[in-house]
């Protein structure tokens, strides 16, 4: 029978660090549902869903979500003075 042990080698070395290299870079990212320490955020009935640098790509988000999708309750949260701007 042939072993099905696989060695890190060459190739197998290196998949392995980019491997870890990505699970540390995930592991740094904020998460979604907290509310954004910097920024904006954009919370979609009542949940925090993604973060943003400023407030224009935050409104510009917000306003293709609506145009989709009509029904759904779209504020814009400013980090810096933690409050929330109904989109309309």
């Amino acid at each position: 029978m042939k072993s099905r042990r696989k060695y890190l080698t060459g190739n197998n070395l290196d998949e392995t660090a980019n491997a870890s290299n990505q699970r540390a870079a995930a592991q740094k990212l904020q998460r979604a549902d907290v509310a954004p320490s910097k920024g904006y955020g954009l919370v979609v009935d009542g949940h925090f869903k993604t973060q943003y640098n400023s407030e224009a790509a935050a409104s510009k988000a917000a306003a293709e979500l609506l145009s989709l999708f009509p029904k759904l309750r779209i504020e814009i949260y400013d980090a810096s003075t933690k409050v929330r701007t109904l989109v309309k």
